[in-house]
């Protein structure tokens, strides 16, 4: 009997291998270069989320739910500000890059880094100084805790460097550079922050934390100017030139997104912090750093797939853009499933890694699941149209999300705490997917969803 089950066993791996190798080989070439790049990117990606996730294992365990709350609104302030400090750049960078290199116009690359560089540095400064001046008080008048205050003191100084490294791996990725895109945007502040919680929370506790946060950004920074340098040695000496109304024109509809996604990413732990204790933000900033791999995995393909986007749409080859768009929802779909089954069927086990108090956060865990479900099934859409020129139509549909985000937690936390963000979040992350699925339908033609021919000719899909 044992004879015969390894038999069947070996038939059974043969064949599975047998038709994933058949199924890798009917795909086109964009696709099979997302599958390559995606490989090794989802080896790295998974290599940050491991980091990310036992950091913030160590931060909870070491900080317990009321300190991690405290860190953890700090950062979402810090949040705010790089994100703003970058004035929409990141997904016009990606742009622009892929189409300056794709016709290796050295000196609009080159002049696309200066600016961006400028520009990042002049508006993440001001930011930095403005919260590092005004700390005290928002710690005491908005949130009603002075230690806030003295945390936000640590970290505003890191506003810039992160402002400028997360524009580096924008440019990097836009060239091609993914892995090293992947690292210094995700694996080096984890692995550094990692090495500093641990050397300074047990004499300093909180503000330890902080201080390693703010450590790693500037550590990172330099890791990060490395990597383009090593990436672009031949733009050293090139006198760039990018026209910066092109840059902005491309931008600042972003920017107003990217307005919009801090209301729907970052507002809920801003109102708890508000309106809610400090045990609410822990609960939700544990829960939501358990999301948060199923967003390396998403990064994972999208950060590969969007500059073809880009030059598929430039070569007018629409079919082959709808058929990369489908095949990278299927692999995200394929990619997350695990962790979404474990994020559904066991978040009482997931959240008592972070420790036994935050084990009351599972439902927490449970309904920010299905908003990345939502996020994975309907894929890149938003990518295709940002990549496409589509800026504006991705500025309007975040700016209904998130006033939808917004009037939710006015509503649901003063009620509910943190269940309450975590229905308003799931909520908007799937009126905003879902409405970029439809708007890719009906301005190219394309579904992003996987599903049969047959379905997506019902639909008058033509992608």
């Amino acid at each position: 009997m044992p004879f015969t089950i390894k038999r069947s066993l070996n038939a059974f791996c043969k064949a599975l291998g047998s038709r994933i190798s058949g199924l890798y080989h009917a795909q086109d070439n964009h696709t099979k270069d997302v599958i390559h790049g995606a490989s090794s990117a989802f080896i790295l990606r998974v290599s940050a989320a491991v980091l990310s996730f036992v950091l913030s294992i160590v931060l909870t365990r070491m900080l317990g739910v009321g300190g991690v709350g405290a860190y953890f609104l700090a950062l979402s302030v810090v949040s705010i500000a790089t994100i703003l400090g970058r004035v929409g750049l990141d997904n016009a960078l990606l742009r622009f890059a892929a189409a300056s290199k794709d016709a290796q116009d050295w000196v609009a690359l080159r002049g696309l880094y200066s600016r961006a560089i400028g520009i990042t540095t002049v508006a993440s400064g001001l930011l930095a100084a403005t919260i590092f001046l005004l700390a005290p008080w928002l710690g005491s008048a908005v949130f009603t805790d002075p230690g806030v205050g003295v945390l936000l003191s640590i970290v505003a100084p890191a506003i810039v460097p992160i402002a400028i490294y997360t524009v580096l791996a924008q440019l990097l990725q836009g060239v091609n550079r993914t892995k090293r895109s992947i690292a210094v945007l995700n694996l080096w502040p984890s692995a550094l922050g990692l090495i500093g919680s641990i050397l300074l929370i047990p004499g300093f506790g909180v503000q330890g934390a902080a201080e390693a946060f703010t450590a790693a950004s500037f550590l990172t920074l330099l890791i990060g100017w490395w990597n383009w340098r090593r990436a672009m040695p031949h733009l050293s000496g090139v006198h760039g030139h990018f026209a910066v109304p092109t840059l902005l024109k491309s931008s600042m509809p972003l920017f107003w997104a990217s307005i919009s996604q801090i209301v729907i990413t970052l507002s809920a732990t801003i109102m708890l912090g508000m309106w809610s204790t400090s045990v609410d933000v822990g609960l939700y900033g544990a829960a939501g750093r358990g999301a948060l791999l199923i967003t390396f995995v998403v990064q994972a393909v999208t950060s590969i797939a969007s500059p073809k986007f880009s030059v598929l749409y430039n070569q007018g080859s629409m079919s082959a853009l709808g058929n990369l768009a489908r095949n990278s929802s299927a692999l995200l779909t394929l990619a997350a499933s695990p962790f979404l089954i474990i994020f559904w069927q066991f978040p009482e086990i997931v959240m008592r890694i972070f420790g036994a108090e935050f084990v009351i956060g599972a439902s927490v865990l449970s309904i920010l699941a299905i908003g990345q479900a939502v996020n994975v099934i309907t894929g890149p859409a938003g990518n295709v149209l940002m990549m496409c020129g589509y800026e504006r139509l991705v500025r309007n549909v975040l700016l209904a999300s998130a006033t939808i985000c917004l009037i939710a937690n006015l509503i649901l936390i003063p009620r509910m705490g943190a269940v309450g963000a975590a229905i308003a979040n799931s909520a908007t992350v799937t009126f905003e997917n879902l409405t970029m699925v439809v708007l890719v339908w009906r301005k190219f033609g394309i579904m992003t969803i996987p599903m049969p021919q047959r379905i997506r000719n019902m639909l008058g899909a033509t992608g």
